[in-house]
């Protein structure tokens, strides 16, 4: 959230409280559809690729434990209380949050570009396991 650099710290942390609960349902439902979604896949067409991106999508999830749960936590603190910035540690604790979302960023784009490779080395793969191994219903007599 670089925007929220161009105004006083506090002003940024009240924004940004505002922002951040709202949207940790829709992430956190992203990363449980994500996962579900390259397990199903998997399951159906044993595609690695699958199997990679659900991984990576559920790997954001302790990711996002790990590098954002303690930050919040300062940032929320510092909200209700009503502080002033005087030191800038809150803006040193907003400047690694963006940091931190930079990676999570780059696990998202990493889950899905897997996914959409492996929806892309799918094309087809039916119609070549027909030509080169027939029917793969048996015949009955």
């Amino acid at each position: 959230m670089p925007s929220l650099a161009k105004v006083s710290t506090s002003t940024a942390t009240l924004l940004w409280t505002n922002m951040v609960v709202p949207s940790m349902a829709i992430q956190v439902s992203a990363y449980v559809l994500g996962f579900l979604g390259g397990m199903l896949l998997y399951n159906k067409t044993k595609n690695k690729y699958y199997l990679y991106g659900g991984l990576i999508m559920a790997s954001i999830f302790p990711y996002t434990m790990a590098m954002f749960v303690p930050i919040n936590k300062d940032i929320f603190a510092f909200v209700e209380a009503g502080l002033e910035d005087v030191d800038g540690s809150m803006a040193e604790k907003m400047w690694i949050w963006n940091r931190n979302q930079c990676g999570r960023t780059v696990l998202n784009a990493a889950g899905f570009l897997t996914t959409l490779f492996g929806a892309v080395t799918d094309l087809g793969h039916d119609e070549h396991q027909k030509e080169n191994h027939g029917s793969t219903k048996r015949k009955t007599t």
